[in-house]
């Protein structure tokens, strides 16, 4: 399911229609077909529940409450890696699929010289191309954040990820000397 999709279910209709309508001379209906301009939160944007629906008919609730939990428990084990790591310290896991982690900082150190430690991390990280993570901000300092909703993500994904950020650490640690 695609993060740019969403679905609004209600039990009448009507109080949907009369919250979500927008008249306006250019958005007036002539035929018989429900307006759909009043039927959605965003009435200029594409429909939005599409992507809902076909997911849901593909894979079915089971398939997708298999799915959630499959990428749940792939956060829960990236978390505990960072936790037993020594290169990486694990800044927030909370119990769904985002984990958030930062190289670990060294006493004394800058705010800033390790926010850009961690933006230097996740680049190199990012051009490798074996996964992909973005940057976040939590408790005023800059962190890099793993989100698992791929449908196709699985262990050996997370082996790939493991490897990659020991290689990352180790080839670090090789510069520095």
């Amino acid at each position: 399911i695609p993060y740019d999709c969403g679905v609004c279910l209600v039990r009448d209709i009507q109080y949907l229609k009369q919250s979500c309508h927008v008249d306006s001379p250019y958005f007036k209906s002539s035929g018989p077909e429900p307006d759909f301009l009043s039927l959605g939160i965003e009435n200029s944007r594409r429909f939005r529940g599409f992507p809902v629906w076909v997911s849901l008919l593909g894979y079915g609730r089971m398939g997708i409450t298999n799915w959630v939990k499959k990428d749940i428990k792939l956060a829960r084990d990236f978390s505990v890696w960072l936790s037993a790591s020594d290169k990486y310290d694990l800044v927030f896991y909370g119990g769904l699929n985002v984990v958030m982690f930062e190289p670990v900082r060294l006493l004394n150190s800058a705010v800033e010289t390790s926010d850009q430690e961690t933006l230097n991390l996740l680049r190199n990280i990012n051009t490798r191309g074996v996964t992909y993570m973005n940057a976040t901000t939590w408790d005023g300092k800059k962190v890099i954040r793993a989100a698992f909703s791929n449908y196709s993500t699985t262990v050996n994904d997370l082996q790939l990820i493991f490897q990659e950020l020991n290689a990352i650490a180790s080839s670090k640690m090789k510069s520095k000397e």
